[in-house]
């Protein structure tokens, strides 16, 4: 999907403590480290009202892939099977409270883009959802466009901030790795012993780190690869 950039702009200029994008190059390179080459690789989920039988934001984001759930127990197992790269919660619900349901995302995912999509602005709702965690309050009354070019904005700093956690948290992440899978490597005859179970909890200690220094879980999982392949190569290293 194209974003707007002067619509983007002027988005970021109403985000508190967020990077801004100067241009869209600049944005274009800084994704190309997270492997990212397009929008139809980033996935939102979208939490919808249990009488709509079909996404009616589906068109609007239509250079993403989505995903709808109508239920808790959707959310858990949708958020469980996969990272997002952003949440749209269509307000009002009629099985769940808007505030509770932007509560149960953060459970989830602490850092993700998460807009509330109204179909009447209310300031009351504005307010109490941002305290909740949203990070963007679009009424379709006002302007139902806004919604792409504010998902769009909004993964971008998540892209940026996820950038910024790695090279704060970076060498933190590969010491740890490092020394974690020197202790898994301990053994007869010093053969390795990295199962699948400590692949697993390895990559969720870093994903915690990753994830307190300002990281999405969706750009972790594109980072993941080359953060344990880097830590196995030091590894190596150490052993020769």
């Amino acid at each position: 999907m194209a974003v707007r950039f002067g619509e983007a702009k002027r988005i970021a200029m109403m985000l508190p403590h967020d990077r801004r994008v100067s241009s869209a190059p600049e944005a274009k390179r800084r994704s190309g480290v997270l492997g990212v080459r397009n929008a139809r690789e980033k996935f939102i989920l979208c939490v919808l009202p249990r009488r709509l039988r079909r996404n009616p934001l589906t068109t609007l984001l239509n250079g993403y892939e989505v995903a709808a759930a109508a239920t808790a127990g959707a959310i858990a197992r949708l958020v469980r099977a996969r990272a997002y790269d952003g949440y749209v919660v269509h307000s009002p619900l009629d099985w769940l409270d808007t505030v509770d349901a932007c509560r149960r995302i953060r459970g989830f995912d602490p850092n993700a883009p998460l807009i509330v999509f109204a179909s009447e602005r209310s300031a009351l709702e504005k307010q109490d959802v941002l305290a909740a965690g949203a990070q963007a309050y679009v009424a379709r009354s006002d302007d139902v466009h806004n919604l792409p070019g504010t998902a769009g904005q909004l993964i971008m700093l998540a892209e940026l901030r996820s950038l910024d956690a790695l090279s704060a948290a970076g060498g933190a992440m590969r010491q740890k790795l490092v020394a974690r899978l020197a202790k898994a490597c301990e053994g007869a005859n010093g053969q390795r012993a990295i199962n699948a179970r400590w692949q697993l909890r390895l990559k969720r200690e870093a994903g915690r780190v990753f994830a307190d220094a300002g990281g999405t879980r969706a750009n972790f999982e594109r980072l993941w690869p080359t953060l344990y392949a880097n830590a196995l190569s030091d590894l190596g290293s150490s052993d020769t």
